[in-house]
């Protein structure tokens, strides 16, 4: 038997706990369910991040296939990540001066740039709102004496 699920999830294991949490909660868990609720692991099968039609439209497609990664009961379950309309992206280690709590459109472009530029972004996504989750200073040298 064969199944598909989608749970939302800022990493895969958070993703995969949800949808088994959720199975076994619907479906109980007494070995044959026909759910994600007796999987105990999963393999990620891409690293294309897609929208749901073409994640379920791969997702069939491998079933069809009988893909070798996915094959047997007690195997894996498959992953894909899936792209959301909306979605939080948290671009770490920017320098420079940001404007303040809330970034205005200049900054909102240069962090952009940057998670673009990391592949945090998808050509064609864009960076709508924005804020500064924590800031430091530049290291300023030690006063004082040093000693070794």
């Amino acid at each position: 038997m064969t199944f598909e699920t989608y749970a939302d999830g800022d990493d895969p294991d958070r993703a995969f706990n949800t949808a088994r949490r959720d199975a076994v909660r619907d479906c109980g868990h007494g070995g044959y369910t026909g759910t994600i609720a007796e999987k105990t692991f999963y393999v990620i099968v891409t690293d294309t991040v897609t929208d749901l039609d073409e994640a379920e439209a791969l997702a069939a497609d491998l079933l069809d296939r009988d893909d070798p990664r996915l094959a047997g009961t007690w195997g894996p379950a498959g992953a894909i990540p899936v792209r959301q309309t909306i979605r939080t992206v948290r671009v770490d280690n920017l320098s420079g001066t940001w404007t303040g709590y809330t970034l205005n459109q200049p900054d909102l472009n240069r962090a952009a740039g940057v998670a673009h530029a990391r592949g945090q972004l998808a050509p064609g996504e864009a960076v709508t709102a924005g804020r500064p989750v924590s800031a430091s200073r530049a290291e300023q040298p030690p006063s004082g004496p040093l000693s070794s």
